[in-house]
């Protein structure tokens, strides 16, 4: 072989291992992008449907005609609107291996078809099994399944699948969204259009240059290269590129040795971060299994009172806390709290705060000299200049009288019986952990059958959509006094928690902690 035709073919070399080297790594991230958008859009739309399900009575749906459709005319919307194959609910069977239908729906346009509630098939393959057993014994918040046959794609779909749990957490079902990947297919047909064009031009390019320079030092600088490149690529990042030239294929080689020295140090760099990132990971899966766990989750306290709460950290952990108990046979202790401040120094001060208001009130008749002692408590030993807005308040069951201190808190909406929710009076108060010596003012109000309060955290009212507008405390206002007078506490909540869902649904995260607690006083003794 002549020396021009080695010259041109080591050219040649060098750029295909070159190109594909770039490829591949565009390639991957392409479909990263690609793949996670897909995901992305068929979990919003199994989130979307979950809250349509009743998740307490998930069993009714086999016999409940009326119920089932109910439920299935939504998520024919959603199908339809959204774009997606398949939304079906399911039980798994026999150790996973086969599920049972209990509530579906199918695109119009592609050619699945509606299976009846309660028919059993085969589960239809391993990674299903995998995804169903780890939604149900691991805790997995969701899972995905893609069926995914490469470049030469035919119906390639992804499934995204999320539990039906309970109040109390415990997983009654499986809601699934199948999604068809049809864009992938042109998407990916465009990109190796583009790089089989790039890697054309560079190879054109190489041909040119190597009719420039058909000199015998070539030769052996650009095998070399050649063959460095390929080990490196292969994984061996200590191989060096020895070419002493002088020339631009010298600092070629120099900087591929730099950028593996680089490779490996960051490398190097990546194992450690990743390491202590898992041991962070832990620990904060802990801290929020900590903090759920002081959280009261038993709502029925007394037939007098229809009470419910609920919290959802912003982080991992969050600053937020609610508490409620008896202290006695006729009173009631509620309250709710927001730390400044988000994550674990909050979580701890959070912790700090319910420990001191329940042993002071435990002790204490006096709401107002509890709470005095509580801010004492938290001032003495706040190194970290943190503090705490809260409210807290004593119902009376026998006689409705409610008894109130509010530290720095949002006052919380009050419906009189057949009325609009309003304001709670409130008196200027300092918040907790700020000012040792305070002297909180009590107030007190009597409620009659029927009154409701509703507490929340500013998470509420300052929760932001896309466009960065919030909530507002007039809209939740609006919002709670067009629901119905009898709605019981559950309800409210839920039905607040839906519209907050839908108001920031676009945004890229939750901004704030959000929590609330809602107390509905049925009457006491005197009063039926």
């Amino acid at each position: 072989m002549s020396i021009r035709k080695k010259i041109l073919a080591g050219g040649i070399l060098f750029a295909l291992l070159l190109t594909l080297l770039l490829s591949a790594g565009n390639y991957h991230q392409f479909k990263e992008i690609v793949m996670r958008r897909y995901e992305v859009d068929a979990l919003r739309s199994a989130e979307t449907a979950l809250t349509f399900v009743d998740a307490e009575n998930f069993s009714d749906y086999f016999h409940d005609e009326p119920k089932r459709q109910r439920v299935l005319r939504v998520w024919q919307r959603i199908v339809d609107t959204q774009g997606e194959l398949f939304i079906y609910a399911i039980e798994p069977r026999e150790n996973y291996s086969a599920i049972r239908f209990v509530l579906n729906v199918a695109n119009w346009d592609s050619d699945y078809e509606r299976i009846s509630a309660g028919s059993v098939k085969a589960t239809s393959s391993d990674e299903y099994k995998i995804a169903y057993r780890d939604l149900y014994e691991h805790g997995r918040k969701y899972a995905v399944v893609v069926r995914d046959d490469g470049i030469s794609l035919t119906d390639d779909h992804i499934t995204v699948m999320i539990p039906i749990k309970n109040l109390s957490g415990a997983v009654g079902g499986i809601l699934c969204v199948q999604r068809q990947m049809d864009e992938l297919s042109a998407e990916e047909k465009f990109f190796l259009k583009r790089t089989v064009t790039t890697m054309l031009l560079v190879l054109l390019l190489m041909l040119f240059i190597g009719r420039w320079y058909l000199k015998n030092q070539l030769l052996n600088p650009l095998s070399a290269l050649t063959e460095s490149v390929k080990e490196i690529s292969g994984g061996n990042l200590d191989r060096k590129i020895n070419v002493r030239t002088g020339d631009e294929l010298q600092a070629l080689a120099e900087n591929f040795n730099d950028m593996t020295d680089e490779l490996k140090t960051q490398m190097t760099s990546l194992e450690k971060v990743t390491a202590e990132k898992e041991r962070i990971a832990t620990e904060l899966d802990v801290a929020t299994k900590i903090q759920a766990s002081m959280l009261p989750k038993n709502f029925v306290v007394d037939e007098r009172a229809d009470l419910c709460a609920g919290m959802e950290p912003a982080k991992e952990v969050g600053g937020d806390l609610y508490d409620f108990y008896k202290l006695d046979e006729n009173h009631l202790f509620v309250t709710i709290a927001d730390v400044s401040g988000k994550g674990v120094p909050a979580a701890l001060f959070m912790v700090a705060a319910i420990t001191n208001l329940r042993n002071f009130t435990a002790n204490i008749d006096d709401l107002k000299t509890a709470i005095e002692k509580t801010n004492a408590q938290l001032c003495a030993n706040n190194d970290g200049g943190l503090f705490v807005t809260a409210f807290s308040g004593v119902l009376d069951l026998e006689t409705g009288i409610f008894r109130y201190v509010n530290a720095g808190h949002n006052p919380p909406l009050i419906r009189r019986r057949g009325k609009t929710f309003e304001e709670l009076p409130m008196e200027l108060n300092f918040v907790l952990g700020g000012w040792e010596d305070w002297q909180y003012v009590q107030q007190e109000i009597q409620l009659e059958a029927g009154d409701t309060i509703f507490m929340y955290t500013d998470g509420v009212t300052e929760a932001t959509d896309a466009a960065g507008k919030m909530y507002s405390l007039e809209r939740l206002k609006n919002f709670l006094s067009g629901l119905e007078t009898t709605a019981s506490a559950k309800e409210i909540l839920e039905a607040v928690y839906d519209s907050l869902e839908k108001f920031y649904a676009d945004a890229d995260e939750q901004s704030d902690d959000i929590t609330m607690l809602a107390v509905k006083f049925e009457g006491g003794n005197e009063n039926g």
